[in-house]
């Protein structure tokens, strides 16, 4: 409790402490997940995939590393591996319009157009009024030449941005 305190206080010693906590006990998930989170946003990709592993080995179905490990990968810009993490996120119930946006982003980068519409009209249903989601799946339309459901969800972006800026 008292790493996480010092955390939200805005510690500089924070990873010293959590890196101290690990090197004490290296299955504590939550030192474990801070040093990684750390690092993916430092984008040092090894060192993501190092912590998380470590961290996966003690309990396997750790959302939080499981999540780490599917970002890592997605920016790596191995989209094949992100996929399989953040498929594995949905069998663990972690379903959120972020995980949605992201495998079809990936889906779509590696060529399953039909897969990446699917989990972008899932990721719509989470903000109907996100005209950004809605452009995309505009997108994934017209890459499978769907141009009836291309027009309707730009129609319904459009009216979505008319009435924020109209």
């Amino acid at each position: 409790m008292r790493l996480l305190k010092q955390e939200q206080l805005g510690d500089s010693t924070d990873q010293n402490r959590f890196h101290n906590a690990f090197n004490l006990d290296n299955t504590q998930q939550k030192a474990i997940f801070q040093i990684a989170k750390y690092h993916l946003i430092k984008r040092h990709h090894s060192v993501v995939d190092k912590y998380v592993d470590i961290g996966l080995k003690s309990y396997a179905n750790n959302k939080e590393l499981i999540s780490l490990k599917a970002q890592n990968y997605y920016w790596k810009e191995d989209y094949e591996g992100a996929t399989l993490w953040f498929e594995k996120l949905l069998e663990l119930n972690e379903s959120s319009q972020f995980v949605h946006e992201k495998l079809s982003f990936c889906y779509d980068r590696i060529y399953e157009r039909e897969k990446a519409i699917e989990y972008q009209l899932i990721a719509v249903k989470f903000d109907p009024k996100d005209a950004r989601n809605l452009f995309i799946l505009v997108h994934l339309y017209q890459r499978v030449e769907d141009y009836e459901n291309a027009e309707k969800y730009y129609q319904d972006a459009l009216k979505i941005i008319d009435t924020h800026f109209g």
